[in-house]
C-alpha cells in the first residue's frame, strides 16, 4: 500500500466515514473505494476533487506520494 493510500484511509476514518458512505456520496460501488485505499486502482481527477471536498482536505496534501 502506498503512503498516499494510507493517507486517504486515515483521513476518511478521522472524518468518521465508512467506505460505503464515501461511495454513496460519489455514486460509485464501495469496492472501488476499497481498491483505492489498497492502491489497486487509480483515482480519477474528478473523484480526487470530490474526495477532497467530502473529507475537507487539501487535494494536493491528500494525494501526494509521501508525508514529507
Amino acid at each position: 500500500m502506498t503512503k498516499k493510500r494510507i493517507r486517504l484511509k486515515l483521513i476518511r476514518e478521522l472524518n468518521g466515514l465508512k467506505q460505503k458512505e464515501i461511495a454513496g456520496l460519489l455514486g460509485i460501488d464501495p469496492s472501488l473505494v476499497s481498491r483505492w485505499e489498497k492502491g489497486d486502482r487509480n483515482i480519477n481527477t474528478e473523484h480526487k476533487k470530490r474526495l477532497s471536498e467530502i473529507l475537507n482536505a487539501d487535494k494536493e496534501a491528500l494525494f501526494k506520494e509521501d508525508f514529507a
